[in-house]
C-alpha cells in the first residue's frame, strides 16, 4: 500500500499548555479556505467553446471521507472478540456547490457527463435509458469515464487569495444533480447548483493514498 506523509503533528512537538497551542497556531497557521476552484481534468465530454480541463468556482466542498470496514469474531466460546479489518472504502457521496454562470455552462456540462456515463439516449417520453437496461452487456462506469479527475483548490480571500491546499478525486463522475432553488427574496445572492459525485480514490496535497489490489 502506497502512502507518503511529509509531516505529522506540530512542527516542534506536541503543545502541553494553552499558550503553547496559541503560539503553535500563530507560527504554523491553520487552513482558512472560503472559495474553491474546481477543475474537471480528462473529462469524457466536451463543452461548446472549450476543452478539458474546465474550471468552475464553488462555495462549498468537502474533505473526503475514508472508512475501514471490519468484522468482529472470537476464536472460541469464551474468547474475547477481535475486530478484524477487511478493506478501506471511500465515501460514495462528494457534494460540491457550484456558482452557476450566466450561460448555465456548469449545468450543461454535468448533464452531458451524466448522459455519457449511462451511455443511453432520450426516448420519446423524455427518459434516458442506459445500454445495460436495453439488454446489452453491462458496462462499468470506469470504462466510460476513464480517469476523469476533479481537482479542488482552496482559496483564502483573507490571505490575499492564497491557495491553501488541493484535493483531487480520481475516476470521478457525477451521479446526482440536486434541485436548484430559485428565490425572489435573494436580490444579490448568486445561484448555487449542488452536484453529488462518486470517485474511486483521492489524493490530498502532501498526504497521498493510492489503494493497492487488496483494498
Amino acid at each position: 500500500m502506497a502512502s507518503n506523509i511529509k509531516s505529522v503533528g506540530w512542527p516542534t512537538g506536541s503543545p502541553k499548555t494553552i499558550n503553547e497551542i496559541i503560539n503553535q497556531i500563530t507560527v504554523w497557521g491553520v487552513q482558512r479556505p472560503n472559495r474553491y476552484a474546481v477543475e474537471f481534468i480528462d473529462c469524457p465530454v466536451s463543452q461548446s467553446g472549450g476543452s478539458s480541463p474546465y474550471v468552475f468556482f464553488a462555495t462549498m466542498v468537502q474533505i473526503p471521507q475514508r472508512t475501514t470496514n471490519y468484522f468482529s469474531d472470537s476464536v472460541g466460546p469464551f474468547s474475547p472478540y477481535w475486530d478484524v479489518p477487511l478493506k478501506t472504502e471511500y465515501d460514495d457521496h462528494y457534494i460540491i456547490n457550484f456558482l452557476v454562470d450566466k450561460n448555465w455552462s456548469i449545468r450543461s456540462l454535468i448533464e452531458a457527463w451524466m448522459d455519457h456515463t449511462i451511455g443511453g439516449t432520450i426516448n420519446t417520453e423524455g427518459y434516458i435509458y442506459g445500454t445495460s437496461a436495453k439488454g446489452a452487456s453491462l458496462v462499468p462506469v470506469a470504462a466510460r469515464t476513464g480517469d476523469s479527475k476533479i481537482k479542488i483548490t482552496g482559496i483564502s480571500t483573507a490571505e490575499n487569495n492564497k491557495q491553501t491546499g488541493t484535493i483531487t478525486l480520481h475516476q470521478a463522475w457525477p451521479k446526482l444533480i440536486l434541485p436548484t432553488q430559485f428565490d425572489t427574496g435573494a436580490n444579490n445572492q448568486p445561484l448555487i447548483m449542488s452536484v453529488d459525485f462518486s470517485y474511486r480514490y483521492y489524493t490530498f496535497d502532501n498526504l497521498s493514498h493510492i489503494p493497492d489490489a487488496s483494498t
